[in-house]
């Protein structure tokens, strides 16, 4: 494995039944120079999905035990490195079971420093079955939080929903997720070698037009998203210190947690996320941004007053 160039990683995530196996045999068939690993994982004893992929990869790593994310610590940390030692390829995809958190399965791109090294985690994409998504919001939050982790969303069947419930629809993704580049298809049939070339980048400025322009949908849903910008620079003992308490006492409430944030004694910002209840501070600055703090807050019931008195106080 050559050391000098990180591999890209897509993360394919979205709810049961929303299209995820027909959208890897596009990306298989669509990109046939490249070589792919598939880490497919399924929610029971036995796999059935590597019998669904078409295209054939030098790599299917069925993980049968139970969700990626809720065997983090070992199983697919040990897949992982079980394919950087025994596998050459190009891309690495991974399918998380429908019931499956995508910060999860995210964190070990952005916790391990061999991972950090090895790998590159190009984007997250989570497919949104658009003829039962809304009622699936009123059964769980998963679906919400999928939203919110990705950096592109694929909504799918839109041949079964109607103009107005399109419009109702891409009103309540973007007020999950003011940031996602949103593709719209049927049968998952979308052109894949786009979204490989998309980079994941974070547009605090077109989050918060979003948010506003779509404020009038938000009473169909406990689901909002809350933009904050706050010019004064920030302690970064004390900013991190509120940050890990809150995240863990607020993780059902609080899905997602991603911007920059200018400390003190730093000239330009530092990258922010959230994964999970953990979360992770780029220390190289990024000196493309404006010299202030703008993170966006995704969750349930979230009160950007009571968040922006709370951050204004951590200087």
């Amino acid at each position: 494995m050559e050391n000098n160039k990180r591999i890209p990683v897509t993360i394919i995530s979205g709810f049961l039944g929303s299209g995820k196996t027909t959208f890897i045999n596009q990306i298989l068939k669509q990109n046939p120079e490249k070589k792919f690993a598939l880490i497919e994982n399924e929610f029971g004893e036995v796999g059935i999905d590597n019998q669904l992929i078409e295209a054939k990869t030098d790599t299917i790593i069925e993980m049968n035990q139970g969700c990626i994310c809720c065997t983090l610590n070992n199983n697919l940390v040990e897949t992982l490195s079980h394919l950087l030692q025994n596998y050459t390829f190009d891309h690495l995809l991974i399918e998380t079971t429908g019931i499956a958190e995508p910060s999860g399965v995210a964190a070990p791109f952005l916790k391990y420093p061999l991972f950090k090294e090895q790998f590159i985690l190009q984007n997250i994409v989570v497919l949104v079955d658009a003829l039962n998504f809304e009622e699936s919001l009123q059964e769980s939050d998963l679906p919400a939080r999928q939203v919110a982790f990705a950096d592109i969303l694929i909504v799918n069947k839109l041949d079964l929903i109607s103009p107005e419930k399109i419009i109702t629809l891409e009103s309540i993704l973007k007020s999950l997720n003011p940031d996602a580049k949103i593709y719209f298809c049927e049968k998952a049939n979308i052109n894949t070698t786009e979204i490989f070339h998309l980079a994941s980048q974070f547009s605090p400025e077109k989050s918060h037009e979003h948010h506003h322009h779509h404020h009038h949908h938000e009473h169909e849903h406990p689901f909002n998203s809350v933009y904050i910008e706050i010019q004064e620079p920030l302690d970064l003992m004390k900013f991190q210190n509120w940050m890990n308490m809150m995240l863990q006492i607020q993780s059902g409430r609080i899905f997602r947690v991603k911007g920059w944030v200018l400390f003190q004694g730093f000239e330009f910002p530092l990258l922010f996320q959230s994964i999970g209840k953990q979360f992770v501070l780029d220390k190289k600055p990024s000196e493309n941004q404006k010299k202030i703090t703008r993170l966006i807050f995704v969750g349930v019931g979230l009160e950007k007053s009571k968040i922006e008195q709370i951050l204004r106080k951590l200087r």
